[in-house]
């Protein structure tokens, strides 16, 4: 157009400039971060309200600001990644029509993942129902956040009326740039799937290594028990406790509960002429096996099923109504934990040599064991050690009466 032309109005649609969409996508989405954050501060702050309904004012007002904090650096946390995908998004996109909707959906995602998180540590009480509705808020109050945020980043800008304005529209992208957006989603999609699913594994290995070394505690604390029956006796328990008539009614475990239970008067409660599940046993028995459980079963403290059994058998340490000798097998299986139990922990009942023998003949899949791909046991020193599914079974016999296994392909016991 030459000088001498006249001045044209100009009747085109407005349009954004990539720089100022880029300057306002920044600030857009950090403060819909800020306002995710927030609202989980508030939904910690509800959450921490809950918990302490009737326990006076001290305990709530302590629970409600460690909710507040939790939920803030919790949210803060996971809102990270999941805005961080959605801008990339809306950048990839190139079109700012859709920005309230993805922040919206942002937040929500943002609260979903925040409540089946803390859900994963039993804080509802397994309750499906609590557990929902603390979902069901956690998405609104995220979701609401998200929103209020993007609506105080649009009056900020003066870009309210200027967003619902058909004359406003996006500037067009060339093919190359839009191609090159999409690849940087993808990439950014695969680095936050990626970081996601790394830091996921690292916290269940790091979970299933504190209930590893806690089911050594446990297994060591019933061997403890076991060496102090031996002291005050002269000798183990005998693998059942039989009535004046010589049938079974108690296990062993009863003989070693007494030395965990300190504090507990047996002679009061039971009665040894009596089984384990008579009225005036049971009442008392079962809420007591509490010591006896894996972490790795997820069983309740009240649950009464035990998860660590005697191998009982001839030339083991445990022959049957006589009691077994620790300096005969001292480097013999004493407890082992067993994932098939269906024995209460007073029953005078536990597993056969071949029944234990069987496990390994089967080959058992990982998810049959509490720990992946091996059983975990205390020998007669109190040692503990790792019998791997694929132990040959002479291995695991000549374990059991506490001979040497040098050269063979087993795991040596760990202190």
């Amino acid at each position: 157009m030459s000088a001498s032309d006249p001045v044209q109005a100009d009747d085109s649609p407005r349009t954004v400039t990539q720089e100022r969409f880029g300057s306002e996508l920044f600030g857009f989405w950090l403060l819909v971060w800020l306002g995710t954050a927030l609202a989980g501060s508030l939904f910690g702050l509800l959450l921490g309200l809950a918990l302490f309904p009737n326990e006076g004012a001290e305990p709530a007002i302590s629970g409600a600001i460690g909710g507040i904090i939790v939920g803030l650096v919790l949210a803060g946390i996971l809102a990270a990644p999941v805005v961080v995908t959605i801008a990339t998004l809306s950048w990839a996109i190139g079109s700012r029509r859709w920005r309230v909707y993805l922040a919206i959906i942002a937040g929500g995602a943002t609260g979903t993942f925040s409540t089946l998180l803390i859900a994963d540590f039993d804080i509802f009480e397994s309750s499906s129902v609590a557990s929902g509705v603390a979902i069901a808020l956690a998405t609104l109050l995220g979701s609401m956040g998200a929103w209020i945020s993007a609506l105080a980043w649009a009056r900020r800008v003066g870009q309210t009326a200027q967003a619902d304005d058909d004359s406003v529209v996006d500037a067009e992208l060339p093919i190359s740039n839009r191609l090159f957006r999409i690849g940087v989603l993808v990439a950014v999609i695969a680095v936050v799937l990626g970081t996601c699913l790394g830091i996921a594994y690292l916290i269940q290995l790091a979970r299933e290594t504190a209930r590893r070394n806690e089911c050594r505690s446990n297994l060591r604390q019933i061997a403890l028990c076991l060496h102090n029956y031996r002291d005050a006796h002269r000798h183990l328990p005998p693998a059942y406790i039989t009535d004046k008539t010589g049938k079974p009614v108690l296990s062993w475990r009863v003989a070693a509960a007494r030395h965990c239970y300190y504090d507990t008067d047996f002679s009061e409660f039971l009665d040894y002429d009596q089984p384990w599940n008579s009225p005036k046993n049971a009442k008392f028995l079962n809420h007591l096996g509490g010591f006896l459980h894996c972490p790795s079963s997820g069983k309740k403290p009240e649950n009464p099923l035990t998860d660590y059994v005697a191998v009982v058998g001839p030339d083991t340490l445990w022959p049957g109504e006589q009691p077994g000798d620790l300096k005969k097998h001292p480097k013999g299986i004493l407890v082992v934990e067993w994932p098939r139990s269906d024995i209460h922990w007073a029953e005078p009942r536990d597993i056969t040599v071949e029944e234990f023998l069987d496990w390994f003949r089967a080959k058992p899949a990982k998810p049959d064991s509490f720990h992946p791909g091996c059983l975990l046991y205390v020998d007669a020193e109190g040692n503990v050690g790792e019998l791997r599914n694929d132990t040959d079974t002479e291995i695991v016999r000549r374990l059991l009466v506490g001979q040497s296994t040098v050269g063979a392909a087993s795991p040596a016991p760990s202190q």
